[in-house]
């Protein structure tokens, strides 16, 4: 319908309505650009909440979890007096390069 409007109008030889059909379709366009970007950045802002939500929850639970943990391990050493972290065992290496570095807790 526009389109036929445009052609009859440039047959006519009527250029203010060309150029008022034209502009009327390129605003309608950017119009719906608009629509539609403003329509995703609301859909992204919705998901961001959404995982920033689940990692709250995620952080809650793990700080839990070590709660839990550090309540155990409190609980274990409280009933046995002698409760001590067990030794790391050495190794016998001739060459020196394991005994004494970070890899003696082998």
């Amino acid at each position: 319908m526009i389109i036929q409007r445009i052609t009859a109008a440039i047959r006519s030889q009527n250029w203010t309505n060309v150029i008022a059909e034209f502009l009327v379709v390129v605003l309608g366009i950017f119009v719906a650009l608009q629509a539609d970007n403003w329509n995703e950045a609301r859909l992204d802002r919705k998901h961001e909440r959404e995982s920033l939500e689940r990692l709250l929850r995620e952080a809650e639970n793990a700080v839990a979890l070590i709660d839990r943990q550090i309540g155990v391990f409190t609980v274990r050493r409280q009933g046995n007096p002698d409760f001590r972290r067990p030794d790391l065992r050495e190794t016998s290496d001739s060459s020196g390069l394991l005994s004494g570095g970070f890899l003696s807790v082998v």
